[in-house]
């Protein structure tokens, strides 16, 4: 396959959203949302004309028409997507009442039978959202369709929208966030970091998690009652302006000592009375015992966000009832969200940035685990231990892979003359020399980028995690076995310790909750229509494009273990030459 076709497939494929589909509590809601406004509609008019921006599968077109929408024209971009839901359109026997067109919905013409709308449309449905509920675009669409695409009396599904923070206090989120510093290993050992990382900012860009698998009270400690951000009537072009900024004041239930984050989720409206709501709020926030997170409708397409306020305000200390104030910033398909110690608005439009770009260069993931102190405390005790059984009075030690403290670690024991790191890319560099210079132990630590810079019979300690930066899944990390089968003999000593020596992948069944939904068919029962076209098309392009094995957090999704114990698929002792004939 040509790499044009292999990016067609791959887009095609990217573009699924079975999942979405799959959510049967919000094609209720949909549905009923649907009916309601459509009964409505009849009351006054007897032509209705509906409009469906986004269309994908159609499924809100059929359900449009099955309401008694008198014609639908459904608009999509994305050309194969529009050929299946005409496809889709044609099985369901629809075709002589909707009209798939596939362009943008601001490239639409309207005003005659020749044009893609004979008129303007009297009922918009649509989907256009994503986790922050903008950042696919929902405010221009929304804004250009009520300038140019609806009449004065429109009727919308969903109507209107509403965008919720809280305020939580979580040393373990945070750690997503900040570099930690002053890690104690022991009473004799502390790193610190570097000084222009822990004043930087950080990063302001979301967090997106599935929050309803944190459990209060542990993960994190709620701060105040959820308030809302900001607001939008979708044909009331007043609430859709391309930028907006409030603060937002938030009053604590009780005192906190730590650092605060921002939960971030949205409710719509999806009827013209705000009686039929979708809702995104964690389970907590009902006050509800009959929703936990295991009842509460589960979605992987609309989750929850984490927003980090400056990595400077490391900790907060307020008492309970006392107000603080948050600069809350959104532009056409984004929030940011910033502290306000008075009211004046910030100047930076864009908020907080990173400035060391470590923030930019290391996924949040990353960053908690270099910092997280239980790991780092487990490699000193390995390393001591080594030390301790070196024959040689000092030896050099060499370090592979990215963005990691351990060569910090090996400099600090005084039998470890050098510590060479074999750094490929700019960032691991500078991570290194950030973090060594911080810990004064830069004249131990020499970075090189080949392995023929290092003196023969030099090295006595291999180390690595190990860990590379461009690594998806787990065994894409085993790329050390291969980085040591590439080092000259000549260079390690006859007696070389590797740490790690042994590499042992394990794979265990798990019956997971939901997570199998984004791959499940949508079928041929979806509210009653048949969508079946959607999964032949969707099955083709993930055949020619994807990876039989996906990378996810697994902690996010619920599940059950169905054996005993995992079962040792792979074992390699990495001193081992590999065998390159199988």
């Amino acid at each position: 396959m040509d790499e044009e076709m292999y990016d067609f497939w791959q887009s095609l494929s990217r573009s699924a959203f079975g999942d979405m589909v799959n959510d049967r509590h919000r094609n209720h809601l949909y549905f009923k949302a649907i009916q309601k406004t459509v009964n409505r509609l009849k009351t006054c008019k007897e032509d209705i004309l509906g409009l469906d921006i986004g269309a994908g599968t159609g499924l809100l077109s059929l359900m449009s028409v099955k309401s008694g929408v008198h014609r639908v024209v459904a608009c999509d971009c994305f050309e194969p997507i529009a050929k299946c839901a005409q496809n889709i359109v044609n099985i369901n026997g629809f075709s002589d009442v909707i009209k798939v067109v596939n362009k943008r919905s601001d490239k639409l013409t309207v005003g005659s039978v020749d044009c893609d709308l004979e008129r303007k449309a009297d009922l918009l449905v649509a989907e256009l959202f994503d986790t922050e509920l903008i950042g696919e675009g929902a405010i221009g669409c929304y804004r250009h369709a009520a300038q140019h695409l609806l009449t004065s009396d429109a009727l919308l599904v969903p109507s209107r929208a509403k965008i919720y923070c809280q305020l939580v206090e979580s040393d373990s989120l945070f750690s997503y966030h900040q570099f930690t510093d002053n890690i104690e290993l022991n009473q004799h050992f502390i790193i610190k970091c570097p000084q222009h990382v822990k004043s930087c900012d950080g990063s302001n860009v979301l967090h997106d998690i599935q929050m309803n698998q944190l459990k209060p009270n542990e993960d994190f400690i709620v701060v105040s009652e959820p308030e809302v951000v900001f607001e939008f009537e979708f044909n009331d072009i007043s609430t859709l302006g391309s930028k907006d900024r409030k603060t937002i004041e938030f009053k604590t239930i009780r005192e906190v000592k730590g650092p605060l984050v921002l939960f971030m989720w949205w409710t719509t409206d999806m009827d013209f009375e705000g009686e039929i709501v979708l809702s995104c709020a964690p389970f907590w926030t009902y006050n509800d015992s009959a929703i936990t997170a295991k009842t509460i409708p589960w979605r992987d397409h609309w989750i929850q966000a984490i927003y980090y306020l400056s990595a400077n305000n490391k900790r907060f200390e307020l008492k309970a009832n006392q107000t603080l104030k948050v600069e809350a910033n959104r532009d056409e398909y984004s929030l940011w969200f910033n502290e306000s110690n008075d009211d004046k608005c910030c100047s930076d439009s864009l908020g907080f940035q990173c400035k060391c770009g470590l923030h930019l260069f290391l996924s949040r993931t990353r960053i908690a685990m270099v910092s997280d102190t239980s790991r780092l405390r487990l490699y000193n005790k390995a390393i001591e231990e080594i030390t301790t059984t070196l024959t040689a009075d000092q030896t050099d030690a060499l370090f592979i892979g990215d963005s990691s403290l351990l060569p910090i670690i090996a400099a600090k024991y005084k039998n470890i003359r050098q510590v060479f790191c074999l750094a490929k890319n700019r960032q691991t560099k500078d991570f290194i020399v950030s973090f060594a210079k911080s810990n004064e132990c830069e004249d131990k630590i020499t970075i090189i980028e080949h392995f023929d810079q290092i003196e023969e019979q030099s090295v006595g300690l291999v180390l690595s995690e190990p860990y590379f930066n461009a690594s998806d899944l787990p065994w894409n990390h085993l790329r050390l076995w291969s980085l040591l089968n590439e080092i000259p003999p000549n260079m390690l000593t006859n007696d070389v310790i590797l740490m790690p020596n042994k590499a042992i992948i394990k794979a265990i069944p798990i019956e997971f909750d939901d997570l199998w939904k984004i791959n499940a068919d949508v079928g041929c029962d979806v509210e009653g229509f048949d969508l079946s076209a959607y999964d032949q098309l969707i099955r083709s392009a993930k055949a020619m494009s994807d990876p039989s094995i996906e990378s996810h957090p697994l902690w996010e999704y619920a599940g059950k273990a169905m054996a005993d114990k995992p079962l040792e698929l792979f074992c390699c002792h990495l001193s081992e030459t590999i065998d390159t004939t199988n």
